[in-house]
This record gives C-alpha cells, sequence and structure tokens, in this order.
C-alpha cells in the first residue's frame, strides 16, 4: 500500500499504528475553522470600520445643516428687512403716514411674516440636523455590534478549533482517544 493511500484511508503503513489519514483530517479542520473565523472576523471589522466612517460623515452632515440653516435664515431676514423698508418708502412716498392706520397693520404683519418664514428655516434645517445627529448614532451603534460580531466570530473558530482538537473530527483518530 502505497504512502497516500495510507494518508487517506487506505491503511498504515507503517507500525505505530499511527492514523496519519486522520491526524491530516483533524490539521485541515483546524485550519478550515481558523480560516473561517479570520475571514468572518475580517468582515465584521470592515462593516464596523465603514459605520464609523458613515458616523463621521453624518455628524459632519448635521453640523453643517446647522451652519447653513443659519446663514440662509440670516440671509432672510436681511432681504426682509429690505423689503419691509421698501414698503414703508413706497408708503412715504404715497404721502401717506407710514406707522398709523392699516399701514402699520400691514407693515407689522409684513414683519411678522418675516419672523415666521425665518423661524421655518431655522427649524428646518435644526430638524435636518437631527437627522443626522441620529443617523451618525445609529452607525455608532452598528459599529459596536460589528465589532462585538468580529470579536465573537474569532472565539467561535477558537471554541470550534479547540472542539475539533478534543473530539476528533475523523473515526478513531489520535485526538480521539487522548484520554484513553
Amino acid at each position: 500500500m502505497g504512502f497516500f493511500s495510507g494518508l487517506f484511508g487506505g491503511g498504515d503503513d507503517d507500525d505505530s499504528g499511527t492514523d496519519w489519514g486522520g491526524i491530516v483530517s483533524t490539521g485541515l479542520s483546524l485550519y478550515d475553522e481558523y480560516t473561517k473565523g479570520q475571514a468572518a472576523s475580517g468582515a465584521y471589522k470592515t462593516e464596523a470600520s465603514n459605520a464609523k466612517a458613515n458616523a463621521k460623515y453624518e455628524k459632519q452632515l448635521a453640523v453643517d445643516s446647522n451652519e447653513r440653516g443659519s446663514e440662509l435664515a440670516d440671509k432672510f431676514a436681511i432681504q426682509g428687512q429690505r423689503y419691509e423698508g421698501k414698503q414703508m418708502a413706497a408708503e412715504g412716498a404715497s404721502g401717506v403716514v407710514a406707522n398709523s392706520g392699516s399701514f402699520q397693520q400691514a407693515n407689522q404683519a409684513t414683519r411678522d411674516q418675516i419672523n415666521m418664514d425665518t423661524q421655518t428655516i431655522m427649524r428646518n434645517t435644526m430638524r435636518e440636523a437631527y437627522g443626522h445627529t441620529l443617523a451618525a448614532e445609529s452607525g455608532l451603534r452598528a459599529a459596536d455590534a460589528y465589532t462585538s460580531a468580529a470579536s465573537s466570530a474569532q472565539l467561535e473558530s477558537e471554541l470550534n478549533m479547540a472542539g475539533t482538537i478534543l473530539t476528533g473530527d475523523y473515526s478513531g483518530g489520535t485526538s480521539a482517544k487522548w484520554w484513553e
């Protein structure tokens, strides 16, 4: 009987009683478990890294939303003041007193509308920023979960390897008889 037939279940070529096929099988099983664990752990670590990067990006978007909202509200308030000034100038040019009667009410309504629109701009961009903040927090929680999954995958691989060594991955192998 040749070496390979003895190695892969064809019998023993030596007188020591060592089951070389079983030893090779166990070694291959150990290597398989190790590579599975490394691959799974690496994949989860990559996902964790991606989730952290996305969370960082969402935080930047939240800051941008707040800054953009402030800028837009300031620009709108300035435009509103210009419009109010033009309105009062037109009223004054027509020969009426701008701060009395219905003209005063119209001017106040214009001011109120400008304030409401400015506040709406701020509220909308604050909501947008809040959405980005929640997405960032969610991303960080996902990164933590992926990091934990990577550790679990590695541990699972190590436990499976230990089980393979302790119980033997083949019938009648050396590791299956270690306690005898």
